[in-house]
């Protein structure tokens, strides 16, 4: 049984790993200025980090907002490359957002006395359609590339989707794809039907080889045509891109 998969969950496991990261990062940063390996940051250094980052105007982080809800642009947009989402403002959506959602919406925009962009991350379909039915979730623009969650609504994605995303992640991707899919032709291909002659040849050959390479070739060409026909493009473009063409 193929599980679902929850992107708000998705989105959390990323949160932590970056978390950890950054942990790890101080404290080895710590221990070199201990031992004297680097220089320690100056006051200059650690008021321009100051200056550049966003305090929400007045609001008081720490009791207003749940940190855990705040998710960075860098979380977000791996979760939309490696799903194939989209995170988008809320006025390119166009079927109506449920009721309970615009509450919770509403209630945040009183509760910060400002008015908020709002940006939902779903696939692309569910922009476009009118009765969407995949998961979405959606949040307050806190600016600084920081993004609150509010709400989610829909039916979670099938796990499977990851890996029929993996393909059009990138061009390293698509170039993998193309390889490994070509090299699963070849070895699962009889001989027989490779070779025209009565007499096959043992099973690794020049001739398979030369199949290999005709499968590359091949599925190239089919991934070309779906990118430039279709106009159809990698998630690594297109997760905020508002093209639906």
């Amino acid at each position: 049984m193929i599980k679902n998969i929850d992107i708000h969950d998705v989105l959390q496991n990323y949160q932590e790993r970056i978390a950890e990261q950054q942990r790890d990062k101080l404290l080895t940063e710590a221990y070199n200025i201990l031992n004297g390996t680097e220089n320690e940051p100056t006051i200059n250094d650690e008021f321009d980090d100051v200056s550049q980052t966003n305090i929400f105007n007045s609001l008081t982080i720490n009791k207003v907002l749940d940190l855990k809800k705040i998710f960075s642009i860098t979380e977000i947009r791996k979760v939309c490359i490696d799903y194939r989402l989209r995170f988008l403002d809320s006025k390119n959506y166009a079927a109506e957002i449920p009721y309970n959602v615009y509450l919770k919406c509403s209630a945040f925009e009183i509760k910060t006395g400002k008015s908020i962009n709002f940006k939902i991350l779903t696939e692309t379909n569910n922009f476009k359609a009118k009765y969407p039915n995949s998961q979405h979730l959606i949040f307050a623009d806190l600016g600084n590339n920081e993004f609150y969650f509010l709400a989610k609504w829909g039916n979670p994605f099938s796990n499977i989707r990851k890996i029929s995303s993996y393909p059009f992640k990138s061009v390293e991707t698509a170039i993998a794809s193309v390889f490994i899919f070509a090299l699963l032709i070849t070895i699962i291909t009889p001989s027989s039907l490779i070779v025209t002659h009565h007499k096959v040849e043992s099973y690794f050959s020049m001739i398979r080889a030369a199949f290999y390479f005709y499968c590359v070739i091949f599925l190239a060409a089919v991934f070309t045509y779906y990118i430039v026909a279709l106009r159809k493009n990698l998630n690594i473009t297109e997760w905020d891109s508002n093209s639906f063409i």
